[in-house]
């Protein structure tokens, strides 16, 4: 679930570019540098933190996430994490370093946005996305605030610009804990840093809202041309005449979160592009909503071996009366 290459390059390029020339550098250990939306606040008398200190709350779990200004399923994740969180008792919000004040449009949530980056070592502590992780970690390490690294992707842990494998590695072995979004992602985060103690390496569950629901399925064959864009562009062209009479294709493209699961709903079967990633979202949305995912990645003879996997889609949906998650967990 995670962010692909390219919107991995994206955010990275925005982010980074956000922050360049307020990021000092010599090391971790130096004085706290990083963004520049990012404070160090220790000030009893700091009208910004002064409510939260007087009411003597506790713990503070932020989630740091980019400002997504159109559909990423990690930033959705890290929205619902820190409902959660909020949920069971323990104070927590969301902080957009890139954009403080950004307010999310595509999906509803009921997560905290704070939009001051005042943080105290003696209270907060930060859910840090790992293409965030050493930018964030020059703020935190000499700062004493205490933070995780999120792995939603496991594949991207080393682009960070310009910083070196040495700052990367620094900043896994700084952080209190890693947090892993599959089994997959725990394995390669271990198999990077084999100096990081393994008991630190916690491996994360998914939460998706529960508006994914098997609907009146229809003849609908989806995908998302945001992932793999020229791949998917190419495999659509193929595609063309090959499509089972009475079957459609449908993108699902810059739709809100609602849009794409009534489309799930209706859909047959899902084409999930995808390159390197720890874990998808967007197949388990569908599959939760009845829908047949098929998992494309790229290959040598793809486009026919995907026509031969479409063909038997169909196949095995005209066979069944019912769209069943159990069955779609047994047949993808």
């Amino acid at each position: 679930m995670a962010l692909n290459f390219g919107e991995a390059s994206k955010f990275a390029r925005s982010f980074l570019s956000s922050v360049r020339g307020r990021l000092v550098k010599p090391g971790f250990l130096d004085q706290p540098t990083g963004p520049s939306s990012m404070v160090l606040c220790t000030d009893e008398s700091c009208a910004s933190c002064s409510d939260r200190r007087k009411a003597k709350r506790g713990v503070r779990i932020v989630f740091l996430c980019f400002a997504a200004t159109h559909p990423n399923g990690g930033v959705k994740v890290i929205y619902r994490q820190a409902e959660l969180v909020a949920a069971a008792g323990v104070e927590s919000c969301v902080f957009q370093p890139d954009v403080p004040d950004y307010n999310t449009k595509w999906f509803s949530h009921g997560a905290t946005v704070e939009r001051v980056g005042h943080f105290d070592p003696r209270q907060d502590f930060l859910i840090v996305p790992e293409l965030m992780a050493t930018v964030v970690a020059r703020f935190c390490i000499p700062a004493k605030i205490r933070y995780a690294i999120y792995v939603q992707n496991g594949y991207i842990m080393n682009s960070f610009g310009s910083s070196s494998s040495e700052e990367v590695e620094l900043a896994y072995l700084h952080a209190s804990l890693v947090l892993a979004i599959s089994d997959d992602t725990a394995e390669i985060v271990k198999l990077a840093f084999p100096g990081l103690p393994q008991e630190r390496v916690v491996r994360m569950r998914l939460s998706v809202r529960d508006i994914f629901k098997v609907g009146s399925k229809e003849r609908i064959i989806t995908f998302m041309p945001r992932k793999l864009r020229e791949h998917t562009a190419l495999v659509m062209f193929f595609l063309r005449h090959h499509v089972p009479p009475g079957w459609s294709v449908v993108p699902i493209d810059q739709m809100s979160e609602d849009a794409v699961a009534e489309t799930f709903a209706r859909s047959g079967i899902f084409l999930s592009f995808s390159h390197l990633e720890g874990l998808g979202l967007p197949p388990i949305e569908a599959a939760l909503a009845g829908t047949l995912p098929l998992l494309v990645a790229r290959a040598d003879h793809l486009e026919l071996r995907l026509l031969e996997g479409v063909e038997q889609a169909v196949d095995l949906r005209a066979g069944q009366a019912e769209y069943r998650i159990d069955a779609v967990g047994d047949q993808a």
